[in-house]
């Protein structure tokens, strides 16, 4: 159980983020726990890291887009080693030609390369999902 600062830094990130209760409680259920107050203290750091890289990187919708595509439906399927927002950028990198260096650049991606890294991203949510649809 983290203490009520840490909780504190996690509401705030949360709000700062801009991140939907789904999609909240989807990140502490990767973590193994419903409520923010059961977290450990390394995982209250964990999530207030991922809560400030998503809204660091996001900046268009389709830049939002595509880290809600990766964070809901592609990085939950993958081995732990390559869920990283590295491995997304090499995913984006080999699918749009794009020349960025890290995530913070996605801002800097012009509309066909987010459409096709988007496309991508759905293909591989496609590809890994445990329920065919």
């Amino acid at each position: 159980m983290i203490d009520r600062k840490k909780l504190a830094a996690i509401h705030i990130a949360k709000k700062n983020a801009g991140v939907l209760d789904d999609e909240y409680r989807f990140i502490l259920a990767q973590h193994g726990v419903k409520t923010s107050r059961d977290l450990s203290d390394q995982a209250a750091l964990d999530v207030i890291r991922e809560l400030n890289d998503r809204r660091q990187v996001v900046g268009s919708p389709a830049v939002g887009k595509m880290w809600a595509l990766w964070y809901n439906e592609v990085k939950p399927y993958l081995p732990e080693r390559q869920q990283t927002a590295a491995y997304l950028v090499g995913i984006v990198r080999k699918v749009s030609g794009a020349k960025i260096a890290n995530a913070n650049e996605f801002k800097y991606l012009n509309s066909l390369e987010l459409y096709k890294s988007i496309e991508a991203l759905k293909r591989k949510a496609d590809e890994l999902s445990p329920v065919p649809f």
